[in-house]
């Protein structure tokens, strides 16, 4: 089973290996092409804010730590600068994360049949497949890294030693060396589970011995390769308190995430969650099993709103201890599955796939139109498997029930994945959207040599004049001003590479513009506005 969902997940990514850059993607594409170049992260950016400034060109791609960019810039040094090398990096993370999820899942239930349905759920789920494809730290080097970190305190729950506080110590610095953000739940988490376990006042010095491990290894190794490459320090800290001081400022609403993240899988999460409180209500020590599930909650409930273009990128860190503790609830006390139960998840198998056929994309499409939203499908799901749980009390959820909102599941993302593979357009950030390449060969018919223009940085990519500036910067700019003036920062843009699939952003454009713009090429989701007259001197 283990080697099938291997193969079917590089079934899946295989035709889109080659797919042109969306969005992010574009500056840690910029970032690892100027580190296999010159060792240093340093690229033009197209004004990109950074930390509050509009006004540097050229920019450090260290808003995390570079773990990730150097990675990146190491496989285009050795292999050359394309997206499939790009995209190669995060499939092989993904991987890597797979293997270190049958190794903890095998851990939580002392068995290796689950341990391989853990991989399969999680390989073939849309959401690990769309981000292992991305240009990201989050299916890449964060999600195996976590993962290692997550079972070194795994092992620490299970035998507090010396070596094991060191080895969790170390697992949380490296994951803290992949992202800042995600991986400073395990502390607590692993302080709380161990006071469950009746450590009382030890519990918190564990987890801070831990933390102090882990932040002294993060702290001196990215230290010491700022002081030999010569990069800011502190950019990393400075960029993610920003982002934090944002966050608080937010609301619930964002995006309806439970599309992608998949209500089936999310209801049974809800009800191993609840079944897991349950228990702990009722005097049971927390294990292992309790933390992943623990950890699993925290990590997926602190993003569960927010998305990047509408993909929910941040998310899949949470989903292997989602699907850990799913398939742990299976192998503990409900027993094996019945003749009936498998026919029911053979019957719930047909259902999602032939659900997930008839559906096709559009979910993720209603998606990326639920912007501003309460992820309502999402909270509703896992509210619903909390109900299931504690509705157990009562009378316990059959084998059956459980096994069939598996299979129903694993259906729909096996089909959800076939129609996925062959789309002729991103399946991930801004889904739906096309004609990037074309709109850069088309703007580079329009530009005179060496000017400046306004550019979504996804066609700026492809083009060979990357004199741009990024086209939130010029919203950003723009949204100051009764009309444009004629120059953005300081620079006379005469051109404007748009994208256009939010009416409102065009709208804004326009209004900006004025009369003097007019649309003078198409290409998908791209329009470029060119005023009268010739190119610049």
């Amino acid at each position: 089973m283990a080697a099938v969902s291997v193969a079917f997940f590089l079934f899946g990514v295989y035709p889109r290996l080659g797919r042109p850059l969306a969005y992010d993607e574009v500056n840690f594409a910029l970032g690892g092409e100027a580190v296999a170049a010159t060792g240093r992260p340093f690229a033009r950016a197209g004004f990109m804010e950074d930390r509050g400034a509009l006004d540097r060109e050229f920019q450090y791609a260290l808003w995390h730590p570079p773990l990730y960019v150097y990675t990146l810039g190491l496989a285009y040094a050795l292999f050359g600068v394309g997206e499939t090398q790009g995209r190669l990096v995060g499939v092989a993370g993904t991987l890597a994360a797979g293997l270190l999820l049958f190794n903890l899942a095998r851990r939580l239930t002392g068995d290796s049949r689950p341990a391989a349905a853990a991989l399969g759920l999680f390989l073939v789920h849309p959401l690990t497949v769309q981000s292992s494809l991305l240009l990201d730290i989050d299916g890449s080097v964060l999600l195996p890294l976590f993962l290692a970190a997550v079972l070194a305190a795994s092992d620490l729950i299970a035998r507090p030693t010396a070596g094991g506080i060191l080895r969790a110590g170390l697992g949380f610095g490296l994951a803290l060396a992949a992202k800042l953000t995600t991986p400073l739940a395990i502390p607590p988490a692993l302080g709380l589970i161990l006071a469950g376990r009746g450590f009382k006042g030890r519990a918190w010095l564990l987890a801070a011995g831990v933390a102090l491990l882990g932040t002294a290894f993060f702290i001196g190794s990215w230290g010491a390769v700022s002081l030999f490459f010569g990069l800011p320090f502190t950019m990393p800290f400075e960029v993610t308190f920003v982002e934090f001081l944002l966050a608080l400022g937010g609301s619930l609403a964002g995006t309806e995430t439970g599309w992608w993240l998949s209500p089936p899988l999310l209801v049974l999460f809800g009800w191993a969650l609840g079944r897991r409180v349950r228990a702990w209500a009722g005097g049971h020590k927390p294990g292992p099993a309790d933390f992943v599930a623990l950890l699993g909650a925290v990590a997926l409930g602190a993003y569960l709103p927010r998305t990047a273009g509408y993909f929910p990128k941040y998310h899949i860190a949470a989903l292997p201890l989602v699907v850990a503790a799913v398939v742990a609830e299976f192998a503990g006390p409900l027993g094996g599955p019945g003749r009936r139960a498998l026919l029911g998840a053979g019957l719930g198998a047909a259902a999602g796939l032939t659900a997930g056929f008839a559906l096709g994309d559009g979910p993720f499409f209603w998606t990326v139109g639920s912007y501003g939203t309460p992820p309502v499908v999402a909270a509703a799901s896992l509210l619903g498997g909390l109900a299931l749980a504690a509705l157990e009390g009562r009378r316990p959820v059959p084998t059956g029930l459980a096994l069939v909102l598996a299979a129903v599941f694993a259906g729909w993302a096996v089909a959800t994945d076939l129609v996925q593979r062959s789309a002729p357009y991103s399946t991930a950030y801004f889904y739906g959207s096309a004609g990037n390449v074309e709109a850069a060969r088309l703007l580079d018919g329009l530009l005179g040599s060496g000017e400046y223009y306004v550019g979504a940085k996804e066609v700026a990519y492809y083009a060979p004049n990357r004199n741009y500036v990024d086209l939130h910067t010029a919203y950003a700019l723009l949204a100051g001003q009764a009309a444009f003036e004629g120059r953005l920062p300081g620079r006379e843009v005469r051109v404007f590479a748009l994208f256009t699939r939010d009416p409102g952003f065009r709208a804004f454009f326009e209004a900006k513009l004025g009369p003097a713009y007019r649309p003078a090429a198409w290409a998908g989701d791209y329009v470029i506005y060119v005023r009268a007259g010739g190119p610049p001197d």
